[in-house]
């Protein structure tokens, strides 16, 4: 298992047969998101609005949608601009956000208490009160304020014993039968102090502390909806897993991505002896209704009860409908940066057999580094653009079998992260190849005579003009280059750029470019770009390797796809588009 990841489906076997083991649950904001409560990320972004709005009061309408990725990276550059606010996803930004949006201790609480009040528990809190029936679950820690856990305890039969900031001392009662510790380590707004700020979170109470240890020592710990930004709690899991003891961690994320604070913790862990695992989910309801699903399969008092709160929770479930946009005229088109490409229906594909341990994607890549070839592995296979003769050449004896051509719909590389990559990954090689334009060798490509030099710090840099090139689907049927202005930044002395100085690069040249008028300068970029790779003006065609007789084809078009726009209460006056204009250019529509 690569840093410690548990496969979900061996996770679901392990929990089925520790039945008869007790667990503990902690519990992040990230459990209650279903129930209506928003998650600590939400927090954050409304607590930037806030402070963004209450600085500029005359944009509070354009600015109320938080949620909206647009908003949220103008209100972002703002923070950036301010030069007083932490850096964009950095772990000190809920504390730091909680503590300057409400600065009054009563204020912050009465905050929680709102967005909390008339919340109910979802599907997860209530079969994880069935989990406790079972006998599985003694505990539940939380860091959240909501007191949902407690709720649905007491909505499916089970007695909660609360334990708070204010009343540590129970969390060393004794376990009975029926009932189901739940403890609050965060505080709770109904009754006790709450611990939001960057001093009150690093700051974990020692009776919680050593009581944790006490019941993670026979204890399973499963960790779901948590991203453990708490440094006093993680210190808490990382003592208690010091000392021996046959309990085992399950850290249960959202998705496969580890962040550094929990993969240094489960090294931790994993070093004393004691085990812990990384498990990727698709979140806390879902992973719930598996756990009861796997674990309640010969217990029919408990799956009919598993049934009934799926059954409920169905039977209130909004309807979602697809968002529709009603546009019966055009008065107005907008230039897109798409551009039609055409991709080979095929690729080679053969097997190949790597050393054990071995970091898959660094030995393809030193393998093929300088050669016209581009692979990725999928599945013990891979997959790769190139000639026969160079891929034996690369490859050698790590090739099992023959090396055969596979179809490759665009549905796959559409929904396909790795095909997607590697056909990314030729177009820029090949267009590398054909303008002589330098690369990243991720998405940036740019020429290396258009930079101009950048004095920061007392160190030398050069700044490209650059572009990202991404690919883009519609409905399965039609694939397109994005082509996106953007920088790219070297050091005259090649050495490594401090991500600070990239960053406030980064600022002034798009600060720069949306000076005046950014839609101009937007497309004046993108035609630049359109002037470069197609001269002549039409299609651009290529194989890869270039002219290598292949077959492998690829075919970009210069027709800019476009947007039609209707202007809201302004259909008497609709836009007459010339005879030559391609209307099948015409990607999306849009209402202003």
């Amino acid at each position: 298992m690569t840093d410690f990841v548990l496969p979900y489906d061996a996770f679901l076997r392990t929990v089925r047969e520790n039945t008869d083991i007790a667990h503990t649950f902690l519990l992040g904001a990230g459990a209650s998101v279903n129930s209506g409560i928003p998650s600590a990320s939400d927090c954050i972004w409304e607590w930037k609005k806030n402070i963004f709005i209450s600085n500029n009061p005359n944009l509070a309408n354009q600015y109320k949608e938080f949620k909206s990725e647009t908003v949220q990276k103008s209100i972002q550059r703002w923070l950036d601009n301010e030069g007083i606010y932490p850096p964009l996803n950095s772990p000190e930004e809920y504390s730091f956000y909680a503590s300057k949006a409400y600065p009054i201790d009563e204020i912050r609480r009465k905050y929680f208490e709102n967005i909390c009040k008339g919340k109910e528990p979802y599907t997860g809190y209530k079969l994880l009160c069935l989990l406790a029936e079972l006998g599985m679950v003694h505990s539940v820690f939380t860091t959240n304020f909501d007191g949902l856990m407690e709720k649905a305890a007491h909505q499916m039969g089970i007695t909660p014993i609360a334990v708070s900031l204010d009343s540590p001392g129970r969390i060393h009662r004794m376990f009975v039968k029926g009932e189901l510790l739940c403890v609050e380590l965060h505080g709770d707004y109904k009754f006790g102090p709450l611990k939001n700020t960057d001093v009150e979170l690093d700051t974990q109470h020692e009776t919680f502390v050593e009581a944790l240890k006490q019941h993670l020592y026979d204890k399973h710990l499963v960790v779901m909806g948590y991203s453990g930004r708490d440094r006093s709690l993680m210190d808490a899991i990382k003592k208690a897993y010091g000392a021996i003891g046959p309990g085992m961690l399950f850290w249960c994320g959202y998705g496969d991505q580890i962040n550094p604070e929990i993969k240094g913790l489960l090294a931790a862990i994993n070093q004393t002896g004691r085990k812990a695992y990384f498990v990727p989910t698709e979140g806390f309801d879902t992973t719930l209704i598996h756990i009861a699903k796997t674990c309640f399969e010969t217990n029919q008092i408990l799956k009919d009860k598993a049934t009934k709160v799926l059954q409920e929770i169905k039977s209130t479930k909004w309807v979602k409908t697809p968002f529709v946009m009603d546009v019966t005229a055009t008065n107005a088109l907008i230039k897109s940066n798409l551009f039609p490409v055409s991709l080979p229906k095929e690729l080679f594909q053969f097997h190949v057999e790597f050393e054990k341990d071995a970091r898959i994607w660094t030995v393809i890549k030193t393998i093929i580094s300088g050669k016209e070839i581009t692979a990725a592995p999928l599945k013990n296979m891979v997959y790769a653009f190139g000639t026969q003769n160079d891929l034996h050449d690369c490859f050698g004896n790590m090739i099992k079998g023959e090396i055969q051509r596979t179809p490759v719909t665009l549905s796959e590389i559409k929904n396909g992260s790795i095909f997607k990559e590697l056909y990314l990954k030729t177009i820029i090689k090949a267009l590398c190849k054909t303008f002589d334009l330098q690369t990243d060798g991720f998405e940036k490509v740019w020429r290396a005579t258009d930079h101009k030099p950048i004095n920061y710090g007392g160190k030398s840099y050069e700044c490209f003009d650059a572009v990202e090139l991404s690919l883009f689907f519609d409905n399965n049927i039609y694939g397109y280059l994005s082509i996106l202005p953007t920088f790219y930044l070297s050091s005259i002395d090649k050495s490594e750029i401090p991500k600070g100085v990239i960053h406030d690069v980064g600022l002034n040249y798009y600060n720069e470019m949306l000076l005046g008028q950014p839609n101009v300068k937007f497309e004046q970029l993108i035609e630049k770009w359109k002037l470069r790779l197609f001269p002549n003006k039409i299609r651009l065609q290529f194989e890869y390797p270039i002219n290598s007789g292949t077959g492998f084809k690829f075919s970009i078009s210069p027709d800019t796809m476009h947007v039609k726009i209707m202007k809201a209460g302004n259909n008497r006056f609709p836009l007459i588009l010339p005879k030559e204009f391609d209307k099948r250019t015409i990607l999306h529509s849009g209402i202003q």
